[in-house]
């Protein structure tokens, strides 16, 4: 018998599991007799979620399959007279009898801190005994997530994270904040991989704030799809298929953005994540022109958000006008995209600029004359730097430091490198806070479109920055900039 569970931690005594219907093994009784053993946990379940203490239950069912010559399964022998045996269940924490029954509750306070072993057991009248054995984590004490100094990181992993690498970059990275991209698998089969993926991560950062998580949905493209794990409140989360043109006409975007809404500490930020339209242009395809309608969409769609913290990360596609000389990238996918955003006095793109926000390329404020590439590494005709976090006005002052790609995993997770920044809260300057205090003063609303119906939400508030302090680890380097 395979049991196939997954128990990821406990956080606050609380058990986060997956687990899905284990693989059938059959044992020989007799000459005519086979035994199928079925079992799966039921509780707890990562949305059955309480403080201190738990659910555990598992069903299992042996079936015997009376029939001659080869073995069969019992659902596909319509032959087979099939008859379910009693079982009596038993459960143990640390080798020790915790529970002679398959349902129980267990008070992870009186228990300490750290790794346990739990053991289902079931024995059926025949005598057979079945049992799986698995370790999780109890953690009672939660860490708040940082409210001075944190640390955003995007990343495109390739496919839904088809190369597990991907994972193995996020635990050297440890973000607060990540937007991943090409994430369209994700919510398959009820969030299942979504479900894994931020059981995995919350497992092994179990001393840190637990992530939450929202994906795009109803996106069947593995290429397509962004989602957001975030260690702070995400307060809303919105998908969006398509964007406002200057001309006023919708235009429905090759991959939808999210809007992401995280409460940092009391500062709202919307975190915008992309994936512009990919490859160069063809005789048949101005790719080159889709990016740039794309960029004017959300541009449109940020204008309209009002002036309030955004940060726009992922996958651009694109080229910064700012990387020339030795910095030059590889390729033709065109300079448009980030010219509007960093730009607005350019003669071409200017006229597609923010009226609301001023832009910043983090990565290459930051490194001026490191070139940075995010792509390529698998193939060096296409070195090119093309995965971007932009900030607006609200965090220019704040920026840390910024890396890519400096991970031992890096070359294996993706064929993207991950980009991140380290932002201090606390460096806001007064002028910013002022203004935002302004809003609230006035008490301000704002009407956004929502793209999933076309209705108008007026419900948007404008909230006023908190400033607070907490240790945040860093480089040396970047100790000396605060």
């Amino acid at each position: 018998m395979r049991l196939n569970i997954k128990i990821i931690s406990i956080i606050a005594g609380i058990i986060i599991v997956t687990s899905s219907i284990g693989l059938i093994t059959y044992f020989s009784i007799k000459n005519s007799t086979v035994v199928s053993i079925n079992m799966q946990f039921d509780e707890p379940s990562i949305t059955k979620l309480s403080s201190g203490v738990v659910n555990i239950s598992f069903t299992a069912e042996i079936t015997v399959i009376y029939h001659s010559g080869e073995i069969e399964k019992c659902y596909s022998d319509k032959n087979a007279i099939c008859e379910v045996e009693e079982l009596t269940y038993s459960i143990y924490i640390d080798k020790t009898l915790f529970s002679e029954t398959n349902a129980t509750v267990w008070n992870t306070t009186q228990f300490s801190d750290g790794p346990h072993t739990l053991l289902a057991k079931a024995v059926s009248t025949s005598g057979y005994t079945n049992e799986t054995e698995i370790v999780v984590i109890v953690d009672n004490f939660i860490n708040d997530p940082p409210s001075d100094i944190f640390k955003i990181m995007t990343y495109n992993i390739d496919g839904g994270g088809q190369n597990p690498d991907w994972k193995e970059v996020v635990y050297e990275e440890n973000p607060d904040i990540m937007v991943c991209i090409e994430t369209g698998i994700w919510d398959d089969s009820n969030n299942m991989r979504l479900r894994r993926y931020v059981n995995d991560f919350n497992m092994h950062f179990y001393e840190e704030a637990p992530f939450r998580v929202y994906t795009s949905q109803v996106y069947t493209d593995t290429y397509s799809g962004e989602a957001i794990l975030s260690r702070y409140p995400i307060i809303d989360f919105i998908d969006i298929p398509s964007v406002i043109l200057d001309d006023n006409s919708s235009y429905m975007v090759t991959h939808p953005f999210i809007d992401g809404v995280v409460n940092i500490s009391g500062t709202v930020t919307h975190f915008i994540g992309t994936h512009l339209k990919a490859s160069g242009d063809t005789i048949l395809v101005n790719n080159s022109w889709r990016r740039v309608l794309e960029q004017q969409g959300i541009i449109n769609y940020m204008d309209e958000l009002g002036d309030v913290p955004i940060i726009y990360l992922g996958d651009i596609n694109s080229f910064s006008p700012f990387d020339t000389g030795d910095l030059a990238p590889i390729g033709d996918l065109g300079y448009g995209p980030l010219t509007m955003l960093l730009c607005p006095d350019d003669p071409v793109y200017g006229q597609y600029s923010s009226t609301i926000h001023t832009f910043t390329d983090v990565f290459r404020t930051l490194n001026p004359t490191e070139i940075g590439h995010t792509y390529g590494h698998t193939d060096s005709r296409y070195n090119s730097r093309i995965d971007y976090i932009i900030v607006n006005q609200f965090f220019a002052e704040s920026l840390i430091n910024s890396t890519t790609g400096d991970t031992p995993h890096a070359n294996t997770g993706s064929d993207h490198y991950s980009v991140d920044v380290f932002i201090s809260i606390s460096n806001i300057s007064s002028t910013i806070v002022e203004q935002q205090n302004d809003f609230i003063k006035q008490n301000v609303t704002r009407s956004t479109l929502n793209p999933q119906n076309g209705s108008i939400r007026e419900n948007k508030e404008v909230h006023v920055l908190s400033i607070f302090r907490n240790k945040k680890k860093l480089t040396l380097n970047s100790l000396n900039k605060l």
